[in-house]
């Protein structure tokens, strides 16, 4: 599941977010708009330094390592609307638009792993020292999230029937 939820830090707000991933993936939009944007590799694009991306890494650090220099252009912009399903190969490459004021939550079905890592391209990130570490939600972090995502559902499900009452 995933769980888009305004306001950003700007550290989130100023990242840029363009990647790949390991597997295939689709998504359904359960509450809100979903708005992506869509990249190819080409020589006249912007350029991006490329990572190597594994979160198995055992010491939760360097998950990174610095593969070189690309060009992206962005081809695409998509729109998934509540209650529409996407979706994208592993080797797409993407950026999801955080949105500014509305929650957006998807639920996601992944496909097996096709790699055993993704592809991160960033203008700001190091070309070495890429010891960022990962930050995982505490228990009652997660519990708040999880009763967001209840209440919206539940709201949108009452939406829905109000409409067709």
């Amino acid at each position: 599941m995933h769980l888009w939820q305004p306001p950003y830090t700007i550290k989130e707000q100023t990242d840029e977010q363009i990647h790949s991933h390991r597997f295939s993936f689709w998504s359904s939009v359960l509450c809100g708009t979903l708005i992506s944007e869509n990249f190819e590799e080409c020589e006249s694009g912007h350029p991006y330094e490329s990572y190597s991306y594994c979160p198995e890494k055992r010491d939760l650090k360097n998950f990174y390592t610095h593969e070189g220099l690309v060009h992206l252009q962005k081809t695409t912009t998509e729109r998934a609307e509540n209650s529409t399903s996407y979706f994208l190969r592993n080797l797409g490459i993407h950026r999801i638009i955080v949105p500014k004021k509305d929650t957006v939550v998807t639920l996601v079905l992944r496909s097996p792993r096709v790699r055993d890592h993704s592809v991160v391209y960033n203008s700001m990130y190091p070309k070495n020292d890429l010891s960022y570490t990962n930050t995982f939600f505490t228990v009652e972090e997660i519990k708040e999230k999880l009763n967001l995502i209840k209440s919206l559902l539940i709201k949108r499900i009452e939406t829905q029937d109000n409409l067709h009452e």
